[in-house]
């Protein structure tokens, strides 16, 4: 059994940034950003995170991905900003125990 090189101390000093960055008031939305599907790289600006934060937040759920589906075989992947912004002020905005 492989132990992971990521530290609980590390996934909640992740978890606290991402919490003080929900805190600010969320940039609106207008109609035509509401389809919008941003890149990793993009989300990683947007979030201050790192690529690798990034994967991480994917693998455990925090972040949905979607594949283009004209090209089955593309491997390139998005993000939903609506459901990103969705996601997380769902999954952190009501918690004070972080």
């Amino acid at each position: 059994m492989q132990t992971s090189s990521v530290t609980l101390e590390s996934l909640y000093a992740e978890l606290q940034a991402v919490k003080a960055l929900l805190q600010k008031p969320a940039p609106s939305i207008s109609s035509n950003e509401e389809d919008q599907l941003l890149t990793p790289t993009e989300v990683c600006k947007l979030l201050k995170i790192s690529r690798s934060q990034f994967e991480r937040m994917k693998n455990n759920g925090f972040i949905q991905v979607a594949r283009n589906l004209k090209d089955p075989k593309s491997r390139k992947i998005y993000v939903s900003r609506i459901e990103l912004f969705k996601t997380f002020r769902k999954d952190f905005s009501d918690q004070t125990a972080l």
